[in-house]
Formats: C-alpha cells, structure tokens, sequence
C-alpha cells in the first residue's frame, strides 16, 4: 500500500498556470527603449521615461517567460508585476525566490516588448536592472 500512494503522489502535478505562447523566434529585436525593468525579489517595475505610450502587447523575460500587458503604459506611467504571472509555452511560471522558496529563483538577464506598432509585429528592447540585495 506504501508504494501505491508514494507512487500516486507524483502524478498528477502539472503546471499551475495555462501555458503561454513560443518565444516569437522570427522577430528580431529592433531596438531598446529607455525603459527601465527593476527587479526587487519577487515583482518588477517598468517606468515608461520614453515620449512615446507602449501599446497592448507582451512582455518577455529571458525569451521564454511572458505575461500580456493588455493595457499598455502610457507615457510616464509605471506598472509592477509580479514574477510568478509570467509563465513558458508549458504553463511553469517565472521562479521570482523570496524567503520561503523551495528553488533558487531565476535570473533576469532580458526582458523585451513584443507589440503591435505601425501596423507590425515588433520587438523592442527594455532595460533591465536587478534591484535584489546581494
């Protein structure tokens, strides 16, 4: 009876989250806009500094986690996410750490924008800064 529940308790996990799309592969970076991406642990924090509103579109960190931004950021507004909305194409969330995790927390390296403007699929570039303490 042992070896049936110890056997019954790793199936079933599955991810916790509904999988996101593919990293788009065939867009390339066009450029990197002056929008700074402060990580603090578990959150990240965009200020939109440009003179230009980003539209709806998606967010990406290390070309494989995303979240949708469906409402864009305006012209010198800030959003805060936390690192566990973003999630692969397999449902595994961004790990962000924080003092009870059982796993390191992943590193962001790159985070970019994908979005619609001028009628096409872009990618643009964001800055990263990595607020944690050392």
């Amino acid at each position: 009876m042992a070896c049936v529940l110890a056997g019954s308790g790793c199936a079933g996990k599955g991810s916790r989250f509904e999988p996101g799309p593919a990293f788009p592969d065939s867009l390339v970076q066009e450029r990197t806009l002056d929008i700074h991406v402060l990580r603090d642990v578990r959150t990240i924090r965009l200020t939109n500094t440009t003179g230009e509103a980003l539209p709806a579109g998606r967010l990406w960190l290390n070309k494989w986690f995303s979240r949708e931004i469906p409402e864009g950021i305006a012209v010198g507004r800030s959003a805060a996410f936390d690192l566990g909305e973003f999630v692969d194409e397999f449902g595994e969330p961004f790990r962000g750490g924080g003092f009870f995790a059982g796993l390191d927390p992943d590193d962001l390296v790159l985070a970019q924008y994908e979005a619609e403007i001028d009628g096409q699929r872009r990618l643009l570039g964001l800055i990263v800064i990595d607020g944690r303490p050392q």
